[in-house]
């Protein structure tokens, strides 16, 4: 973002991914470690994010504004690598914590990743 001067995305950054911050993640463990019926497969997450939404987020906090500028596939690939571009960067990854805070219990804390953007743009200037 800081070399083009505003949030990039690839695509439409319409793809999806499901966030949790650190420390729940932690606290999630803990409770499954603390709960006896803790078995199978817990997701975790405390909302979900655009990757426009992202990049609009990313070039706010950095003082750029909220105008964003696409990426087409081919650029991210050259710019990262396949697996990064397409998989991760340029797919969904939904998933719903449901189960865990119905067995654990477990309930997400109020951090956003917004919070955490706005806070590292801010610390690194």
């Amino acid at each position: 973002a800081r070399e083009s001067q505003c949030g990039r995305h690839i695509g439409r950054g319409l793809n999806v991914w499901s966030t949790v911050h650190i420390d729940d993640v932690v606290s999630a463990f803990v409770a499954a470690v603390d709960q006896p019926k803790a078995r199978g497969f817990f997701f975790l997450e405390s909302g979900e994010v655009s990757f426009l939404e992202l990049a609009q987020m990313i070039g706010e906090s950095l003082g750029f504004g909220q105008e964003t500028s696409p990426m087409m596939i081919e650029e991210a690939v050259l710019r990262w690598n396949p697996e990064a571009a397409i998989f991760a960067l340029g797919s969904n990854s939904r998933v719903r914590g449901d189960r865990t805070r119905e067995i654990l219990p477990w309930h997400p804390s109020d951090i956003t990743l917004f919070d955490e953007i706005e806070a590292t743009c801010a610390a690194t200037g």
